[in-house]
């Protein structure tokens, strides 16, 4: 939330990225600020390695975000907090035929925008509200600029999609009593979608592709829930959300009661077990063909009704001397109108249609196990946290109407982080201590095509043969590729400044046994026929980072 008290600061820049913070009082020990940004710069020294390396494909990936934050004590009872967040990731890949005068670029890049004010007010020691009125946007961009041989001229696709919300919501806690905390609010949003807005573009052909669904959807919550201990041992949570959700030419209502139960033996050990009923106002198409993934917002129509779900955990937690924690957590994640993309449907569309015509409704599961064990005392902290899991989709026009895996089914993943403070003599300048951290998760499904035949081209498509035919993929069934295994382990040595002011220093590897986890898998023809390649970023990266605080 900011310094009250005084202007701080810090900055720290390594090869790979550089951010900085500061804060301080607009009104000392009333009103405070705080601003922060961070930007990567690793995209630049990707390019120059490929283009020293005489590579036919180069790609790379930066982000940059900015975080600001103003807040008010008025009175004791009232304050004031106004926030804004702000956030762009690009990746792009460029890439050439050696037989070729000109390359094909491909860029891909994301974002958010968030403004948000809050109102917190204190009726009585047991009775506080707070107000909140905020403002998002999502924006979703590719660009595809590629040279057609055939016709000797230069041919661009873009496809865009956009979400806009704005949103009003209370929420107030009161007190009744010792065993008694009531929570309840409402929430009115208007939520305008662009899913696909699409432009084609050549030297013969200009088009622009607007989604018919693309309109605001209106929805109103209110919900109520309470907290009851019980006793020593036993507390509850119940309660209940209404919901009402308007589309053009359709409503939808739903109730979606919530409940967990909690177990307390001593201070140690805590048993809890919880249901939730929930519905989504919006749905996610994913599209994961040759390992880009690319998620679209959409929204609910008169056609395409809400995602409902039900969501199952069981779970037991234990405290050690105040010094280990363990967990172990299963769950089960049943959901019903959930969506995907038909097979063969890429993002640019048929004019006057929208992505609502070339979906599949169906089901979707998802359960498994999560277990963590945490020291968060002494020279030696860290933890290590591993997961069982599997999610899996069904619809009744695909794969026979059997289960097939979903795109981000991941069945095992492991992370382990240690960190060791060395133990240092009174008139040292630095805290010193080692860290390791090790990362390994299986693949995530990708759809990709072991066979390809020859085709009349689809109307959305510049990338033909000279006899007008295009090449075109066989997937015997949605998902049919994992990914290799991803896994890195990384090391870092830091020399934290113990006093007040002053540098800092950490030296680090990432990937320190350089393994080629691969970032996208792409098709290339060769004297052999279409073969299968992939692409690896980070393969190995040595850094210092050097942080300065004022």
């Amino acid at each position: 939330e900011g310094n009250r008290k005084k202007y701080s600061g810090d900055i720290h820049v390594s090869p790979v990225a550089g951010s900085v913070v500061v804060e301080g009082p607009l009104k000392k020990d009333k009103a405070s600020f705080l601003i922060s940004g961070r930007r990567t710069w690793l995209d630049g020294l990707l390019w120059t390695g490929q283009k020293i390396a005489g590579s036919d494909f180069s790609t790379g990936y930066n982000f940059y975000d900015l975080n600001a934050k103003v807040n008010w004590e008025i009175n004791p009872y009232n304050r004031l907090y106004i926030s804004m967040y702000n956030s762009r990731d690009s990746r792009f890949a460029t890439w050439k035929a050696k037989d070729s005068k000109h390359s094909d670029r491909f860029r891909f890049y994301w974002g958010n925008l968030s403004v948000s004010g809050r109102w917190n007010h204190l009726f009585s020691p047991t009775f506080f509200s707070n107000i909140t009125l905020y403002y998002s946007q999502f924006n979703n961009s590719q660009i595809m600029t590629v040279y057609n041989e055939s016709v000797s001229q230069r041919e661009q696709s873009k496809t865009n999609s956009r979400l806009r919300d704005w949103t009003l919501k209370t929420d107030s806690e009161i007190a009744i009593g010792e065993k008694h905390r009531t929570r309840f609010g409402t929430v009115c949003s208007i939520k305008y979608y662009a899913p696909e807005m699409s432009y084609i573009g050549s030297v013969n052909l200009n088009e622009n592709v607007r989604d018919t669904t693309t309109g605001n959807v209106y929805s109103l919550e209110t919900y109520l829930e309470d907290h009851w201990q019980l006793n020593d041992h036993w507390s509850v949570d119940a309660g209940v959300r209404f919901s009402l959700l308007a589309v053009p030419h359709a409503r939808y209502y739903s109730l979606q009661p919530r409940l967990s139960i909690s177990y307390r033996i001593g201070e140690s050990v805590l048993f809890k077990t919880s249901w939730a009923r929930m519905q989504q106002a919006q749905h996610l198409l994913t599209s994961n063909s040759m390992g880009m993934n690319t998620d679209l917002w959409v929204p609910v129509t008169r056609r395409v009704a809400p995602a409902s779900s039900d969501l199952f955990s069981i779970g037991c937690f234990y405290a050690f001397a105040n010094t280990w924690n363990f967990s172990i957590e299963g769950y089960f994640h049943q959901m019903d109108h959930v969506v995907r993309y038909q097979d063969g449907i890429l993002f640019l569309k048929t004019k006057d249609r929208s992505w609502q015509d070339y979906v599949d409704m169906g089901k979707g599961r998802a359960y498994g196990v999560e277990v963590m064990a945490k020291k968060t005392t002494g020279a030696l902290t860290g933890w290590v946290s591993y997961s069982w899991s599997k999610s899996e989709r069904r619809f009744d026009h695909v794969n026979n109407g059997e289960w097939f895996p979903f795109e981000y089914d991941r069945r095992h993943k492991l992370n382990v982080t240690t960190n060791y403070t060395l133990p240092i003599k009174e008139k040292c300048k630095f805290n010193k201590s080692f860290s390791i951290n090790f990362t390994l998760a299986t693949g995530n499904y990708i759809s990709i095509g072991k066979q390809f035949y020859h085709a009349a081209p689809m109307p959305e498509s510049f990338q033909t043969d000279a006899d007008n035919t295009q090449y075109r993929e066989y997937i015997e069934r949605p998902n049919n590729f994992r990914m290799p295994a991803y896994h890195h382990l990384d090391i870092s040595y830091a020399l934290d400044n113990r006093k007040g002011k002053g540098s800092s220093w950490v030296f680090g590897i990432y990937n320190l046994y350089a393994r080629k986890n691969p970032s996208i898998i792409y098709h290339k023809q060769t004297r052999e026929g279409v073969t299968i390649r992939s692409w690896s970023l980070l393969p190995f990266v040595p850094s210092v980072t050097w942080s300065y605080h004022f």
